[in-house]
């Protein structure tokens, strides 16, 4: 998702002598000089993980008047406080710019609406879209991607939906991130369907699908049971000029996973790196998983194996995954020394692995 920006990138703020501003004093920064004031808020926000509100507004009070000439600085005031997901004081500092009679302008109504995506604010996020034309702002596409975005993360894949059906009429045109971000919301609300529609109407509106676009309707076909579904569309990604990379080989191994298709899955992961894909420990353990499901404890250990070796770690739910499959596999002596064996590996053994190595005694 592209981050609502004012025109600039940070630390590189050109001033009128023709020198540029440090990232630790890019706040400080305008018509060459450098007041008290704008160190102190550039400070709070470069050196400060977390300034309260009142910190914050009362380094504003000085700063404001400035805003007037100089918009950007505005901007990565609320930059900065989306970057620490701080939803509540770029809010506050909207209301006091348009209080202060600042103009305010697209890109710092999208810099709060990301700092409500990223804080998963949806609902703040959807009011300030709405409030952007009293404050005579038009939303463009970063705007209501960002909400949407806000929407997925809030499992509102019904509002999200709304918001991309809305834009046409708002004389606002969908992009690649737009329509992702709500086949992601699909996704996450279990909407295998809708998240194929969406992906399948992309290209008539003229919009190429992306490897987000791709990956989130193959997990939402993988969480929908539709492992056929997910295969189909890793198969046409590269008809699409799009590159699969291990999120897309790694949903489609948990829809075979899901879908009791563990040679399927093996096919997967064995085609990675043929395809320039390097596993990694989610796709072996999805595939320890199918083996698991499908009575294969021999196979399961023989990835568990094979890790090191391919410079790939075992966590704790490879380990749980391989011994849930000897506990399959009636091999409760072989659980039972996999279990021991994950401190030296500098895994500690979590509730699942316990778990798999009781049922298997």
């Amino acid at each position: 998702m592209p981050t609502a920006a004012g025109g600039f990138a940070p630390g590189q703020l050109s001033l009128q002598g023709g020198s540029r501003c440090s990232r630790s004093s890019m706040m400080a920064c305008s018509s060459g000089l450098q007041a008290p004031a704008r160190l102190e808020l550039g400070s709070l926000l470069t050196t400060r993980p977390a300034p309260s509100m009142d910190e914050v507004l009362e380094a504003l009070v000085a700063e404001i008047p400035h805003w007037r000439a100089n918009p950007r600085l505005a901007t990565a005031v609320l930059s900065a406080l989306a970057k620490q997901r701080r939803p509540e004081i770029s809010l506050k500092v909207l209301e006091l710019m348009a209080a202060s009679r600042v103009e305010v302008n697209v890109f710092h109504c999208n810099s709060v609406i990301s700092a409500c995506e990223k804080a998963g604010q949806w609902q703040v996020a959807l009011s300030i879209l709405g409030n952007m034309p009293a404050r005579t702002v038009d939303p463009n596409v970063i705007s209501y991607s960002a909400c949407m975005s806000a929407c997925e993360k809030g499992l509102q894949w019904q509002l999200a939906l709304g918001l991309l059906s809305t834009m046409p009429s708002m004389r606002v045109i969908p992009n690649e991130f737009s329509y992702s971000a709500a086949i992601s919301a699909c996704e996450k609300g279990g909407q295998w369907q809708a998240a194929l529609v969406i992906l399948c109407e992309m290209p008539s509106m003229r919009v190429t699908p992306n490897d987000i676009s791709y990956n989130a309707a193959i997990s939402a076909c993988e969480k929908g049971g539709q492992w056929q579904m997910a295969l189909g569309l890793l198969s046409a990604m590269p008809e699409m000029a799009v590159v699969a990379d291990a999120i897309s080989y790694n949903s489609a191994i948990s829809a075979c996973e899901k879908g009791g298709q563990w040679p399927l899955a093996l096919c997967l992961l064995d085609r990675m790196p043929q395809m320039q894909v390097l596993p990694d420990e989610i796709s072996y353990s999805a595939c320890m998983s199918a083996c698991e499901k499908g009575f294969q404890w021999q196979l399961a250990l023989s990835l568990l194996a094979d890790m090191p070796q391919r410079r790939v770690f075992p966590n704790e739910v490879s380990f749980s995954a391989a011994i849930s499959a000897c506990e399959k596999g009636g091999r409760w002596q072989m659980a039972l020394s996999l279990l021991d064996s994950m401190p030296r590996m500098a895994v500690m053994p979590n509730e699942f692995s316990f778990s798999a190595a009781i049922s298997a005694c």
